[in-house]
């Protein structure tokens, strides 16, 4: 495998772990929208965040789709552990989600929760 294929397959997984980070941070400071209120939906795109996070997901949609167009396809799938191992070495906010939903659970008595 020569130099170009290495920084593809490397670009793949900084772009998706770099656009889920800087989306994932830019949607907890927009907080929740509501489909009644669609202005804030183009609110929410306007944030620096969310932006840079749309357009590292989309330089990472054109990098894999590059990827799959010339690499063989055991080179493209050994990109999606590498991403999904650098996604979990970050913090990811579905934790404190699981926390609170398990305490919530055991709050309300529920015999799984233990």
């Amino acid at each position: 495998m020569n130099f170009r294929k290495y920084l593809v397959l490397a670009g793949v997984t900084v772009f998706a772990v770099a656009g889920d980070s800087m989306l994932s941070h830019g949607m907890k400071q927009v907080g929740a929208i509501s489909l009644h209120h669609l202005q804030s939906v183009f609110l929410a795109v306007a944030n620096p965040w969310v932006a840079l996070g749309i357009l590292f997901l989309l330089g990472f949609f054109a990098a894999y789709m590059n990827a799959l167009s010339w690499a063989d396809l055991t080179y493209d799938i050994a990109a999606s552990p590498r991403t999904f191992w650098a996604q979990c070495r970050r913090p990811h906010p579905s934790t404190a989600l699981r926390t609170s939903f398990s305490q919530k659970m055991r709050e309300m008595g529920h015999p799984r929760s233990k």
